[in-house]
């Protein structure tokens, strides 16, 4: 809850990555490993038995919980999957850049002066987590799983990271000079840190992650976080731009978004599964044919020039992508009867969107239902595959400014209603058979 995240005490990271490792590093084993079938089904079976998940919900995305934040404490919260929005008070006035929720309830939203705030009511209510990290930095992203762990990354290489029930990390700056040689760490100290600023920040599992930030750079981690590897920038050229946005699917998959018109589409996979649980990964540029272009990308190699500055994934064939000047993009695999010859890739023109806001925050709840926010305080709400859009209102007496959006649908784990005990109880004594016989 965003109580527990707020009286966690900060303790050394090596500390709390112990404790990472000692248990979440075995439920990776279990579930990423191809062969293992075995302990899969377990695993599937225990998570069927106690998570938070829907049973009595209708599977359509009308059940999905969208939330914005934005400049001086901005934000939204729509409990219908963007067809009707709320302010709410977050309690600072401080710019939020960026926001993540593990369901319906739980989030935790990351800003400037180190402002750090947390709900476990769905946003209506924030409380300040306090002494994250000690001097005033920028915090840039922050990813928060199902499971609890919350990453959040800053200015000049900052990473700190929080367990369920446990404490938060000491902050750490990572800096890197060398690609494929591991990046220095050193308790965070902004003044002396040579690290560039890191904007974005996801993990596939509790030992596999990414980060992105300034100058294209891209670090890997196989360990939690305790350690990172500047990957091969994935786009070539002297002056390389930042990468501003990453985010996931259900299974692990990622797009990115960054300046001169940088779209990624990425395809983790384990390198070595009878010995190892360390994942690589494939990455893809994103042009008008398509998210296949080999990497590095060129510049001017992708579907557009502009910057991007948000991005959201469902799957391998439907991404979304918003950026400056309104621009909106999207991969997609619904077909339309009326066009004889069929893209992959669609520019979005939205109507009554004024090219003077930046599209700072996109959202697709299903492969037909997407919304966007911007820094001109609109939202903006499609149920069509973007064929029509409707201009969403809110009650505030003068426009926010939003930066960022997140969202959970009744089909994440952890997002809706306990389900049935009767239905969980079977599934899981189904599973755990079909192990045990195996």
């Amino acid at each position: 809850s965003g109580r527990g995240w707020r009286t966690g005490r900060i303790m050394a990271g090596g500390a709390a990555r112990r404790s990472m490792g000692d248990s979440d590093a075995r439920l990776a084993r279990a579930t990423g490993r191809r062969r293992g079938v075995d302990s899969l089904a377990l695993v599937v079976a225990l998570l069927l038995a106690g998570a938070s998940i829907t049973s009595a919900i209708p599977a359509d995305d009308q059940w999905a919980w969208v939330n914005a934040v934005g400049r001086r404490g901005a934000f939204v919260f729509s409990e219908d999957a963007g067809r009707s929005w709320t302010t709410g008070s977050t309690g600072t006035t401080e710019d939020l850049l960026d926001v993540s929720f593990r369901d319906a309830r739980n989030g935790v939203a990351v800003g400037a002066a180190s402002t750090v705030i947390a709900t476990s009511n769905g946003g209506k209510e924030w409380e300040p987590i306090e002494g994250v990290v000690a001097e005033a930095a920028t915090l840039l992203g922050v990813s928060v799983s199902v499971a609890g762990h919350i990453r959040i990354v800053g200015e000049k290489g900052l990473f700190v990271t929080y367990e369920d029930g446990g404490d938060w990390a000491l902050p750490v700056m990572v800096e890197c000079t060398t690609v494929r040689e591991p990046c220095a760490m050193a308790p965070y100290n902004k003044t002396a840190s040579t690290g560039v600023d890191l904007y974005g920040v996801r993990f596939k599992d509790p030992i596999n992650g990414l980060l992105i930030g300034a100058n294209a750079l891209v670090l890997v981690t196989n360990d939690g976080g305790g350690s990172f590897m500047p990957a091969e920038p994935p786009i070539s050229g002297t002056l390389l731009p930042n990468l501003h946005r990453i985010a996931i699917d259900r299974i692990g998959r990622l797009s990115v978004a960054g300046g001169g018109g940088a779209a990624f589409f990425i395809d983790p996979y384990i390198v070595s599964p009878a010995t190892s649980d360390a994942i690589e990964y494939r990455w893809a540029g994103c042009n008008t044919s398509g998210c296949a272009a080999a990497v590095p990308v060129a510049p001017g190699g992708f579907f557009s020039t502009r910057d991007l500055l948000s991005t959201s994934i469902i799957d391998d064939k439907n991404i979304m992508w918003g950026g400056g000047g309104g621009y909106l993009a999207r991969l997609t695999s619904v077909e339309d009867p009326e066009v004889s010859v069929q893209t992959p890739w669609k520019t979005i023109a939205v109507p009554g969107l004024s090219s003077t806001h930046n599209i700072t925050g996109v959202y697709m709840s299903s492969i037909k239902t997407a919304m966007l926010v911007t820094d001109g305080g609109a939202i903006f709400w499609t149920g069509d595959n973007g064929e029509t859009w409707a201009e969403k209102a809110y009650n505030a007496s003068t426009p926010l400014s939003f930066l960022a959006i997140s969202g959970r649908n009744s089909g994440d784990i952890s997002a809706g209603a306990r389900p049935s005990p009767l239905l969980s109880v079977a599934l899981a004594l189904l599973l755990a058979s079909i192990a045990v016989s195996r």
